[in-house]
């Protein structure tokens, strides 16, 4: 359990870094969505946060949020921010390889900021311009910026930029071989790093400081400076910084000779290269290694450094590397006499290095290749290749590298190809350099040669006094180079590195005995699991076999359900049919009561026309016994009697579509004030006997509406009879002519067509008035209410597209609204 439980600490450990990242993100994200809403000023701080955060991250995402705050800035008519803002969009644009877009932004954020006297702006965007034309490898425009944005900087006083300019000023001094140059412009970053005591900015100025003066062949100096970062560094945990800063030491303790301390340094710098596992900086420590074992001519030892750096930079896919790491084992098997390996190793490293156009590394392993050729004795392909390595260093490269050069073409003119006036001429060129007073080995070499030129010039005097300082130089160097403490600090870094061997082999046995330990409890754990699985796997299979069982059961009891709702659906539907035709026959007898209702309305259509029948008769009658025959006024009788008859037949076609069913009627567009009025006609004869009153107040030019108009008057006839029975049930009160009024209005309410019927009636409670529209229920005795009337009504108007509702109060009346959609 307890190992289980450190397996989900270590899987849950190791998705926290997902979180921080989603979180990250997720933060990211959401301010990227902030600043897209924003159309104003807010957006400029907000940009810059997100530049700070995210740029190296989403260097395409930024872009675009700062060319958003450029146009708000150029909307708003803010220069300051306009030139701010085209500074940071060239940065954008360098990153994302956009070198000339980058550079027009520049130029456009300088002439702002040069226009807006804005010091910082023009130093920052001075100073990019500059960078981008040292990276483009012109010099004079590079030189020319620079030294503006030095002068900017300054008026500015912002130490950061000031040393932004200086580090540039020092490279652009290291690619025009102005040593001097490079020293005095680091030296001044370091100086002001220190009065604002930025350590960072000290360590790094200091460490490059001690470059430019490794650079000079000044490598005291440059240990000074070195020495006192390793101090600075040492109370920190940089160990990348301390380890490299002890690899320069190294290098430069190997130029002076102290092969002790070198060796020292070394070692200490790959010691901290191993304890921050950092295989490129291992490989090119080994390298240096190497290359001290061959200066103290223990060349197997240095052989093998150098295969072990090689392998790290194959796995490293480092192919400039690999090739300096060829050119020194060349170097190493020449030595050991083995001089075809050595071609082959030297060929290895100029195919590498002549497909990386690298001309410096080349020029060296030429060099290296001519000594080869010089001591195999083929002197022309020697001087061939010595002038070739000359011709690639060019006048800018390492003093050093020149010297090595030159040394060797005069080695070759005293001993191979006998030029006595080239060698004078080489030697004269060389005297004074300086890095030959501070390389003891070019210098022992350069007074063998002095000494052996002085011979054959037979000035035996010259060669003899050359020969001594010579012959005393050899014997320090070599003294240095086998002294006891040397061999004791080797065997001091063999046993350490044994010890540590032995360590990790303890180490490895605990760990064995542990992981053995493990295996068996997790292969007690296994068995556990194993019989737990088959037994889980039982009781599933017992599972599928019971469900197998119950399927087939319920497969059987579907097909007779199925059965069963096939003889269902049969009676549902056969019930339902029957109740469509009870429900058809009750809506019939509604229809059929509201005709009764109307009666009284019917008769008064009828017996009007018929008393104007009787009376146009005897009229006529009474003129036929007179004996007159006057056409036109028989022809006037004649059309009242046609008259009379045709509104006699338009009631009686009027009754009879009302009495139709409901499948009989077709639906027509038409005006429902009409069908409003023939209604209160129909009954309002007889509602005057009850002392009951129908007003309307009806909105004239309405527009019609599509459905069928006796069910309309159906409709109608339903809520004035409800209106009546309500008025009836209210006690009477003396004078009120109010009370008994039933009022239908219509009107026009946004596009929709509304009828209200309104009465000061009995009303009903609202428990009673939420079943006003069901089928069969009434507030009225049976013999007075069917409950079908509003019930029919709703359906009426709904299959009219339109709606009805009921608002009511118990003693206070009710009001029925029809909601009817107008016609196209």
């Amino acid at each position: 359990m307890k190992y289980l439980k450190i397996v989900w600490l270590v899987g849950l450990l190791a998705f926290v870094p997902l979180f921080i990242n989603a979180s990250e993100n997720t933060m990211m994200q959401a301010l990227a969505d902030s600043i897209k809403v924003v159309d104003d000023t807010r957006i400029f701080p907000m940009a810059v946060r997100y530049q700070s955060l995210y740029f190296s991250q989403d260097p395409k995402s930024t872009l675009t949020i700062h060319q958003k705050a450029l146009k708000i800035a150029i909307q708003t008519g803010d220069e300051q921010q306009q030139a701010a803002f085209q500074h940071r969009i060239a940065l954008c644009l360098y990153s994302l390889h956009r070198m000339e877009d980058a550079l027009r932004y520049d130029q456009q954020s300088l002439q702002l900021s040069r226009k807006l006297n804005l010091t910082q702006g023009t130093a920052k965007a001075l100073t990019s311009i500059g960078k981008h034309y040292l990276k483009q490898k012109n010099l004079t425009l590079a030189s020319t910026y620079l030294s503006e944005a030095y002068q900017a900087a300054n008026l500015n006083k912002e130490a950061v930029y000031i040393n932004n300019v200086l580090e540039l000023l020092a490279d652009l001094a290291h690619e025009q071989g102005d040593k001097l140059g490079e020293i005095k412009y680091n030296k001044e970053a370091y100086l002001l790093s220190v009065q604002q005591k930025d350590k960072e900015d000290i360590i790094y100025f200091g460490i490059n400081l001690g470059i430019s003066y490794n650079n000079n062949a000044q490598y005291d100096k440059a240990l000074e400076y070195w020495d006192a970062m390793r101090v600075i560094l040492e109370k920190g945990n940089n160990k990348s910084s301390l380890s490299k800063v002890y690899n320069n030491m190294g290098n430069a303790y190997v130029k002076l000779g102290n092969y002790e301390k070198s060796l020292s340094c070394y070692l200490k710098s790959l010691e901290l290269k191993e304890s921050i596992s950092s295989p490129q900086d291992i490989s090119l420590l080994l390298v240096n290694l190497g290359s001290l074992y061959l200066t103290l001519e223990q060349y197997p030892k240095a052989l093998e450094h150098y295969k072990n750096a090689l392998q790290i930079k194959q796995k490293l896919h480092d192919e400039v590397g690999m090739a300096s790491t060829y050119s020194s084992m060349g170097v190493a098997y020449r030595n050991m006499g083995q001089s075809d390996k050595a071609l082959q190793s030297y060929q290895m490293a100029v195919d590498i290095f002549r497909k990386k156009a690298d001309n410096m590394h080349l020029a060296q392993t030429l060099n290296n290749m001519g000594v080869l050729y010089s001591e195999r004795g083929d002197t022309a392909k020697a001087m061939s290749l010595f002038n070739q390595s000359l011709k690639l260093k060019g006048t800018k490269t390492d003093e050093i590298e020149q010297l090595n050069s030159y040394l060797n073409i005069i080695d070759l003119s005293l001993n191979k190809q006998v030029n006595l006036l080239r060698a004078d001429m080489y030697l004269t060129r060389i005297q004074n350099m300086p890095s030959l007073n501070q390389l003891p080995d070019m210098r022992v070499k350069f007074l063998s040669l002095q000494s052996r030129y002085f011979e054959q010039k037979k000035d035996f005097a010259a060669a003899l006094r050359f020969y001594k300082a010579y012959s005393n130089l050899q014997d320090s160097i070599y003294s240095n180079r086998n002294s006891l403490q040397l061999a004791e600090l080797d065997t001091q870094y063999g046993l350490s590195s044994k010890e540590k061997q032995i360590t990790l082999l303890k180490e490895n046995a605990d760990l064995n005995i542990q992981n053995m330990a493990k295996s068996r409890m997790l292969r007690n754990y296994l068995i556990v699991i194993i019989m737990l699985a088959v037994g889980l796997a039982l009781i599933l299979l017992n599972r599928y076999r019971t469900l197998k069982r119950y399927n087939r059961l319920i497969i059987e009891n579907d097909a007779e359900l199925l059965k069963l709702n096939l003889s269902l659906e049969q009676r549902v539907e056969t019930e339902i049919n029957i109740r469509r035709h009870h429900e058809q026959k009750a809506f019939q007898q509604a229809r059929l009561a509201a005709l009764g209702e109307m009666a009284a309305g019917i008769a008064h259509e009828l017996n009007q026309p018929l008393h104007s029948l009787a009376f146009t008769l005897d009229n006529i009658l009474l003129y036929l016994k007179e004996e007159k025959s006057e056409p036109e006024y028989l022809n006037q009788k004649m059309d009242y009697l046609f008259e009379d008859i045709s509104r006699m037949r338009k009631a009686i076609d009027h009754i009879r579509h009302f009495a139709k069913v409901k499948t009989d009627i077709e639906d027509e567009v038409f005006f429902v004030n009409e069908s409003i009025l023939q209604t209160v006609n129909l009954v309002q004869n007889q509602y005057r006997k009850l002392g009951i009153t129908i007003l309307t107040d009806l909105q004239i030019d309405l527009p019609r509406v599509k459905g069928n108009p006796y069910k309309l008057e159906q409709v109608m006839l339903n809520l004035l009879s409800n209106s009546r029975d309500a008025i009836g049930e209210m006690p009477s009160i003396p004078n009120d002519l109010e009370a008994k009024t039933i009022r239908i209005t219509s009107s026009l309410i946004d596009d929709k067509l509304v009828i209200k019927c309104i009465d000061r009636g009995i009303g009903m409670p609202d428990e009673l008035r939420e079943k006003a529209f069901q089928s069969f229920y009434s507030t009225k005795d049976p013999e007075h209410g069917t409950g079908l009337g509003l019930t029919i009504s709703k359906g009426i108007i709904q299959d009219m597209s339109g709606e009805i509702t009921l608002e009511s109060k118990q003693n206070a009346g009710t009001t029925v609204s029809i909601i009817l959609p107008v016609s196209a």
